[in-house]
């Protein structure tokens, strides 16, 4: 076999993994890298979609094409939601193109950010009153703002029982985690 030809299966090899791997993501098993792919992948969609929901009065909204949209301002008494939002043409275009049947936004600090994965782990050898610990580290994943919170580490989120931190990813995107102990029932 010639070396031309070599490359050329090489080459082609590597673009059919790389096709594969890009239109399977979806279908991985639910993490943090996932969301990361996804995220990288989707980038340029997400910052429409931010500069669009920007336009808005909202600072939650939920994208439900099959129930209805939802919308709303939070306020100190809770979130006020306006029963048929008032979400243009260029806003509902950004949404559909995820293809999906829920995706939210929520505006915190000033910027918007929307959930992404959700980690449960175990705290070994720590039960209260009968009940299994476990710490739920609840991943948000900003666009701008930098670091706002201290920044994240694996010691942190584990030596605290409660707490907020940040890391900056790629970009202006930064990922916020929220973590809490607490029992697997009652709590």
């Amino acid at each position: 076999m010639s070396r031309s030809m070599k490359t050329f299966i090489i080459t082609l090899c590597v673009l059919s993994i790389a096709v594969f791997a890009w239109l399977s993501v979806p279908h991985w098993p639910r993490s943090a890298f996932q969301d990361y792919v996804l995220l990288y992948l989707n980038d340029k969609k997400l910052q429409k979609l931010i500069t669009e929901a920007d336009k808005t009065p909202y600072n939650i909204i939920r994208w439900l094409p099959d129930q209805g949209n939802q919308a709303g301002v939070r306020s100190e008494a809770g979130i006020i939601w306006e029963e048929e939002p008032a979400l243009s043409q260029e806003l509902l275009a950004a949404f559909e193109q995820f293809n999906t049947n829920y995706f939210m936004l929520v505006k915190s600090e000033g910027f918007w950010g929307f959930p992404g994965f959700t980690k449960i782990k175990p705290i070994e050898n720590n039960e209260i009153n009968g009940l299994a610990r476990h710490r739920q580290i609840d991943y948000v994943y900003r666009f701008g703002g930098g670091l706002i919170f201290q920044e994240c580490g694996d010691q942190l989120t584990a030596s605290e029982p409660a707490g907020r931190c940040d890391r900056l990813l790629f970009g202006d995107w930064v990922l916020e985690k929220t973590w809490f102990v607490k029992g697997l029932t009652g709590d």
